[in-house]
């Protein structure tokens, strides 16, 4: 079957797996505590911005390639610094696969918001969504979703809501790809080296069984670093440095987002005789961010 028609079938399940009945609600309504807020499109994040149509686009291949790849490595860590747009690429990522039937879930950590800022509501709200979008998952998870296992330990969690309900299934679409982004905006490291040693446990203990995948993102902080420097890691993750690709690549990109959004501001201005900035200044402001999206944003 070529990609197209297994895109099509994937797409055909997800509009299925949303037509639920009264009872399938108010089980899935059930799964507490969660993050609602934390899902990649939730009303908390419709500010934020998505890559723009031509930017970032050897990044973005190389991501789906890496989730296309049956025999790839199940986790790929998108490493860069402050500034350097991991939360716009892992949302355009997550919408990417949302698009293509293939999203099973996404949670955006955040300090700013205490919902999204620890790991409490994580699994929780990761069982959620895989119950919506994934139909053969969620009679078991529904099952083994109660107050007990939802306010355990991570490890309970992560095997009652998540491994158990995957070993279980069968029928499952493949690949379902989970999104983690900003574990460095988790306010607990030890909680975040618990997360990733747990996620790699789970991902080689399922390689024969599906073709499961998690992206995350995080800074470059010593606490991370040192879960994928951990022997055998190598195995079962791949890493992309954002410091690391070319500086006039990201220049080019930058210099897309400021034409565009000087565009915007133009046609808003209501008037065709509205002075926009010369090329030169705007180069002059690429030059400025020196390959950092967050200086283009509030530019």
């Amino acid at each position: 079957m070529d990609e197209g028609m297994v895109r099509i079938e994937n797409v055909i399940g997800r509009v299925e797996a949303r037509t639920l009945d009264a009872a399938e609600e108010a089980a899935l309504n059930a799964i507490q505590p969660r993050a609602d807020n934390a899902k990649y499109d939730s009303h908390s994040q419709t500010s934020l911005s998505f890559c723009l149509q031509n930017t970032r686009v050897a990044l973005l291949n190389e991501i789906f390639n890496w989730v296309n790849d049956p025999e790839g490595r199940p986790m790929f860590w998108l490493n860069g610094m402050a500034g350097t747009g991991k939360s716009t690429i892992a949302r355009t990522v997550a919408k990417g696969l949302d698009d293509r039937g293939l999203l099973g879930a996404s949670f955006f950590f955040s300090r700013d918001e205490e919902d999204r800022q620890c790991t409490v509501r994580l699994f929780p709200t990761i069982a959620y969504q895989l119950a919506r979008s994934v139909p053969p998952l969620r009679e078991h998870i529904v099952a083994v979703a109660n107050p007990d296992v939802c306010t355990s330990m991570m490890q309970k969690q992560m095997c009652k809501l998540i491994l158990g309900p995957l070993r279980a299934s069968i029928d499952v679409p493949s690949p379902i790809v989970i999104v983690l982004d900003a574990l460095d905006e988790c306010a607990n490291e030890n909680h975040v080296i618990e997360l990733l040693v747990l996620l790699s446990s789970a991902l080689q203990t399922l390689r024969s069984h599906l073709n499961l995948k998690v992206m995350v993102t995080g800074r470059p902080e010593i606490h991370i670093q040192g879960q994928f420097k951990r022997p055998g890691m190598d195995a079962v993750s791949s890493i992309s440095y954002l410091h690391d690709i070319d500086k006039s690549i990201v220049s080019d990109d930058i210099l897309q987002y400021f034409n565009h959004h000087l565009e915007v501001i133009r046609n808003e201005a209501l008037s065709a005789n509205t002075d926009g900035p010369l090329p030169s200044d705007v180069n002059t402001l690429v030059q400025m961010a020196d390959g950092l999206f967050i200086f283009a944003s509030v530019a």
